[in-house]
Formats: structure tokens, C-alpha cells, sequence
């Protein structure tokens, strides 16, 4: 269900792109990152503006059109399992959601992360050897390979140091969950890029392009929601499947687990986390396609 919600994605990004490609310069630029974003969640917004070369301006009109579509789209989501309709349409895996405080283990007890200094070092230990990697690998590619889609594809430093993590942190569980601290830390290092990214910006064409850009990022959303429907009812998902697996296309693990829990889905927590952990791998690679299929038609 999840890979359907990100086809919505794509379907709804190329739609966009063939109405609005007249009134957005290098529209394949927010179409890539629009279906990084809404692939994979915001981590592969810094992704897509690395490989795609999105800075100042544009960068962020795309970011502030995403930030606003994404809170209606998200609380959109959210709701859809509320909708007597749907429910009876669709079917349901609750006949009266509950809504729970926090987040528990499984002996009852809640959650309470810790960080310390041995934790965080750890972090920026592994962060800096998976970084000299992808950079080493993505340099040889680029310095070997003239070939336009095998650079895009694997001579991308970003790209590479998520595809890393995300396989070390498959094979080698305990020892990165023992890294606590590690999200907020790297939350924080994004928000630096973000800052970064911005310095350069002009604040009439964020307001020039921002309009557009809204009405583009809904028209992905729409295809979200369509296709996920569609496909959904054809395949008999639930609705609160449904819900869970667009929003981990939509935002990411996080924001997906904390709705499933907040909700009352606790079968639906952990397919939550492991679907949005896949979209920051496929959501990188999901924005460099449909960014060279809109370059190629309007570029």
C-alpha cells in the first residue's frame, strides 16, 4: 500500500508538471523535490536540493509550498478513517479508534529516550564514516563513469549515505538503537542546512513563485489520495491502512508511527516505521526519476 501511495505521488507530480511547466521555470526541479518530500518524507528534501542544485530562492518557495500542503494533506489523512462513508466503503480494523497519550513498550511502560555523551559521539562517529564513504564512491563514479543517469544515480553523496544507513541500521539494530540522540541531533543538523540553503534567497520570488507552487504540491496531493483510494478499495486495504501507509509515503516514519499510535492503530506502529524507513531510500530515487522523465519533457 505504501509503494501505491508513492505512485499517487509520482502520477500526481508528472500531472502538475504538464499544467503548470508554462508558469514555473525548471519545473522539474520542485517536481523532484516535491516527490523526494512526499516519497520519502523531509530528509530527502536535502537530497533532492544536493542533486538537483535547488539553492536561495527556489529552494525556498518549494520548501514553504510542501511545509503548507503538507499540514492539510497530513491532517486530511489522518481523519479519512473518521469518515462514515469511507469506513463502510473500505471496511475498518477499528470499530471505535482509541486515542492513546503516548507511545508504550510492550510491558506497558512508556518510552523514555536518553542521551548521552558516549551515545552521541557514537552518532558522529558512524555519521562522519558513512559520509567519507558515499563521498569517496560518489567522487570515483563521477571521475569514472560519463554516463548521465549512472552519475545521477550513484555519483550522488546523498544518495549513497542513505542507502548506507538505511542498510546498516537493517543489519545492525541494537547497536544503532543504543545511539540515543542520534534523530534530535541530526533534526538539528537539517535545520542548519535549511538555514544554509536560505541565505540567498529573494523574498519577492518566494512570493512570486509560492502561489504556484501551492496549487502544485495540492495537485500531488490529490493523486495521493485518488490513487490510494483506488488501488486500496481494489485490493481491499482497510482505511485505516490506507491512511497509515499514505501518510508514511507523506512524512515519514515519525509522523506516520505517531499518528498510528495517537490514533489507536498499534498494529499498525511498527508496518508504519518500517514503510517510512523505506521511503527515504526510494523517495531519493523516486525524485531523480520523475526529475529527469519532466526535464526530458519540458527541459
Amino acid at each position: 500500500m505504501f509503494l501505491i501511495a508513492c505512485c499517487g505521488t509520482m502520477l500526481g507530480a508528472i500531472l502538475a508538471s504538464c499544467i503548470f511547466h508554462n508558469q514555473i521555470a525548471e519545473i522539474w526541479k520542485p517536481a523532484a523535490m516535491l516527490t523526494g518530500s512526499q516519497t520519502g518524507g523531509s530528509t530527502n528534501v536535502v537530497v533532492m536540493a544536493d542533486v538537483w542544485n535547488i539553492t536561495g530562492s527556489t529552494f525556498d518557495a518549494i520548501y514553504v509550498a510542501d511545509i503548507l500542503t503538507f499540514t492539510f494533506t497530513l491532517f486530511t489523512l489522518v481523519m479519512l478513517p473518521s469518515i462514515g462513508f469511507l469506513r463502510k466503503k473500505y471496511g475498518t480494523m477499528y470499530s471505535t479508534p482509541t486515542v492513546e497519550s503516548d507511545i508504550k513498550t510492550e510491558d506497558g511502560s512508556a518510552v523514555e529516550p536518553s542521551m548521552s555523551i558516549i551515545s552521541i559521539a557514537k552518532a558522529l562517529a558512524i555519521s562522519f564514516a558513512i559520509v567519507s564513504v558515499s563521498v569517496f564512491i560518489a567522487d570515483w563514479v563521477n571521475a569514472t563513469f560519463d554516463n548521465f543517469i549512472v552519475c545521477q544515480l550513484f555519483g550522488q553523496k546523498y544518495l549513497l549515505l542513505t542507502l548506507f544507513t538505511v542498510f546498516l541500521a537493517t543489519v545492525f539494530p541494537k547497536f544503532f538503537n543504543s545511539m540515543k540522540g542520534a534523530q534530535d541531533l541530526g533534526i538539528f543538523m537539517m535545520f542548519i542546512f535549511f538555514v544554509a540553503v536560505s541565505i540567498e534567497a529573494d523574498l519577492k520570488q518566494v512570493i512570486a513563485l509560492g502561489p504556484w507552487l501551492i496549487l502544485f504540491s495540492v495537485i500531488i496531493f490529490i493523486g495521493i489520495i485518488f490513487i490510494s483510494l483506488l488501488f486500496g478499495k481494489i485490493f481491499k486495504f482497510s482505511i485505516e491502512e490506507i491512511s497509515v501507509a499514505a501518510n508514511a509515503a507523506l512524512g515519514g516514519p515519525t509522523t506516520a508511527a505517531a499518528s498510528a499510535a495517537a490514533r489507536g492503530y498499534k498494529e499498525l506502529v511498527t508496518p508504519a516505521v518500517l514503510a517510512g524507513t523505506l521511503g527515504y531510500v526510494v523517495g531519493n530515487y523516486f525524485g531523480v526519476l520523475i526529475g529527469n522523465v519532466v526535464l526530458s519533457m519540458f527541459g
